[in-house]
């Protein structure tokens, strides 16, 4: 796991156990909170109930870790098998879909992610299983909603992507929405998916799951990540051009003159992690304004900034790490979590053999 996961596994914890529950400052609202949105709480819940449940019965999170681990890769190669399966049934090239399958089985950071217990990993498998589903819908010009459980499973489905990972809903939207233009006569049943996300996180996380479990939300900048990197790119490249009353818009929230040292094309948190949390909402919106100029004025810089974010994945900057890190006393987390000696081993031969 990374940080992230284990920061997310104390806030389970009641305040005074062995492993203290987080509090989480947001400006503007209360000062504390047991448990904070900004990895989202769906993934935060599973995680700590893993841990927790296995330091009751074990006086570790080993053994709970080591299960929901299991669990997931188990689920991540299922939901692949059913990929592949369904493009052979679908007709694809025998060839192509021994390919696809190899790919995956032989491709480090297939099998080297799939184990790793952070949100984007939970999430993946999900995504690759309705995306799936997307492609039937798409052969069948919506015929496949038809199907009652068909339609129950891409609703789960939609409804998983959108909590374990809060992006999902900006994927669930947009494609339900095209369903319903695109596919009239299912429009309705094309919908239900898209709405029931909706009432999910904008009504029901909110009103009644924040509340009742003492629950910050997440910080904006999660929302705004993305706007917040194109933004600082303009600065970098055409930083010289803007007016007075840009660069004031922009210090608002990001802080202008240190956003060219922060930049970095690859890596969006040195920037979004470093503005202004306590920005106003009509500071806010004078930045979204001058963000959309800009944006008028040099599109080109922000499909730059997007793409350079996902450059990596067609060419790595630097090596791809097997994640083998738990964070244990040694990264400065906790006593519960341990590597065992006895696997040392067998940690160093896996290395040894991804590095190869």
């Amino acid at each position: 796991m990374i940080y992230d996961t284990y920061y997310q596994i104390t806030q389970f914890y009641p305040r005074g156990d062995e492993v203290r529950a987080e509090l989480w400052a947001v400006p503007g609202r209360r000062a504390y909170a047991q448990f904070s949105d900004h990895h989202p709480i769906f993934d935060t819940l599973l995680y700590g109930w893993f841990a927790y449940t296995s330091d009751q019965l074990t006086g570790s999170w080993n053994a709970g870790i080591f299960i929901f681990s299991v669990l997931q890769a188990l689920g991540t190669a299922i939901a692949f098998s059913v990929a592949f399966a369904y493009l052979r049934h679908i007709g694809a090239p025998r060839g192509l879909t021994i390919g696809l399958f190899a790919t995956v089985c032989v491709v480090p950071v297939f099998g080297g992610y799939a184990p790793v217990v952070i949100k984007d990993m939970l999430f993946s498998g999900i995504y690759v299983a309705w995306f799936t589903m997307a492609i039937a819908v798409v052969r069948t010009r919506g015929d496949a909603l038809r199907s009652v459980p068909f339609l129950l499973g891409n609703i789960v489905l939609a409804l998983l992507l959108v909590l374990t990972k809060k992006t999902g809903i900006y994927i669930v939207i947009p494609t339900m929405v095209v369903y319903a233009v695109v596919y009239r006569r299912v429009w309705w049943r094309s919908l239900v998916p898209a709405a029931l996300s909706v009432a999910l996180m904008w009504g029901v996380m909110p009103n009644v799951v924040f509340p009742a479990l003492d629950v910050v939300p997440g910080g904006r900048q999660e929302m705004l990540g993305t706007l917040f990197q194109q933004t600082a790119r303009y600065v970098a490249l055409h930083g010289v051009e803007m007016s007075a009353s840009e660069r004031r818009a922009i210090d608002d929230v990001l802080v202008v003159d240190a956003l060219n040292e922060r930049y970095q094309p690859e890596w969006a948190d040195s920037v979004k992690y470093e503005y202004n949390a306590s920005a106003t909402d009509e500071q806010i919106q004078e930045y979204l304004k001058v963000w959309a100029a800009q944006g008028l004025r040099h599109p080109e810089v922000y499909v730059e900034a997007t793409l350079s974010m996902l450059s990596g994945f067609a060419s790595p900057s630097e090596p791809s790490q097997l994640r083998i890190e738990t964070w244990d006393e040694d990264h400065d987390g906790t006593s519960l979590l341990r590597q065992p000696w006895q696997l040392e081993g067998l940690r160093e031969a896996a290395r040894d053999v991804w590095d190869a």
